[in-house]
Parts: C-alpha cells; sequence; structure tokens
C-alpha cells in the first residue's frame, strides 16, 4: 500500500505530459520517463503504459504522418529509464532474475489476480453479478456509516 501515493503521482504525471506531447516532443519523451517510473513503482501498471499511444494516434489523425522518429525517440527513453530502476532492483533489491520475477509474480497473484474477472467459475455471469450486488452493499454501508 505505501506505493498507491507514488504510482498515482507518477501515472497522473504521465498522463499530463502525454497529453501535452500531442504538440511537444519533449513532453511526450519525458511523459515516457514518468510512465517507466510508475511501471517501477507498481507493476500492475504495465496496463496503463497504453496510454502512450494517445498523442502518436491523435498526431497520425490531424498530420496524417506516422512519427516513426518520435516513436523510436520514445521507446528509447522508456527502455533508458526502465534499465535505470529494473536492473538495480534486480540485484541491490533481491537476489537476481529468479527471486525478482518470483517476488513480481507472488505480488500478481495475491493482489492483481484475485479481483481479476478471468479468476471467476463457471457460470462467470451469475458470480460477476454476485460481486457486484456484494458491492453495491457495501456501498450502501459506508453510507450509512456517513450519515
Amino acid at each position: 500500500m505505501l506505493s498507491d501515493v507514488p504510482s498515482t503521482f507518477f501515472v497522473v504525471l504521465s498522463a499530463y505530459l502525454v497529453y501535452r506531447g500531442r504538440s511537444c516532443d519533449w513532453s511526450f519523451l519525458f511523459g515516457c520517463a514518468a510512465m517507466s517510473i510508475a511501471i517501477g513503482v507498481r507493476p500492475a501498471n504495465v496496463c496503463i503504459a497504453l496510454l502512450l499511444l494517445v498523442p502518436l494516434a491523435l498526431r497520425w489523425r490531424d498530420k496524417d504522418i506516422l512519427p516513426k522518429l518520435l516513436i523510436i525517440k520514445g521507446v528509447g527513453m522508456f527502455a533508458v529509464v526502465s534499465c535505470l530502476w529494473f536492473f538495480p532492483s534486480v540485484f541491490l533489491g533481491s537476489d537476481g532474475f529468479t527471486a525478482y520475477f518470483g517476488g513480481i509474480q507472488k505480488q500478481w497473484i495475491n493482489a492483481v489476480a484475485v479481483g481479476d474477472i478471468s479468476q471467476l467459475d463457471s457460470p462467470w455471469v451469475l458470480q460477476l453479478i454476485s460481486r457486484l450486488e456484494r458491492c453495491k452493499e457495501q456501498m450502501r454501508n459506508l453510507r450509512s456509516v456517513y450519515e
């Protein structure tokens, strides 16, 4: 839970910079760097990396030119910053690649996969409705506490 605040900060910073990256190359590149740090802080943010495609798609739509050089620079920036946090966390924070990826897998299984829709048993539609009803009940209970 200690990673929530820095993770949110870097995701929001990346979103802001990527939004500005529609017209400014440097903002896009720093948005790539911020997204890499957000993934380093919380590996579950890897799915948010698709956010980096938004300014490229908008530029392509507006100018009818795919910014290939910017894509190469963005991938390079993302890779460099990723190497700056990845290798120290593997070799200083754990006992090597096996221990690091074992820890990531354990975190993914305990934190992400528990509430994942793919974890629903058959019939999954009924279980999904059941989970939604439990969420509604919890929200009602929270409202009654604060009223």
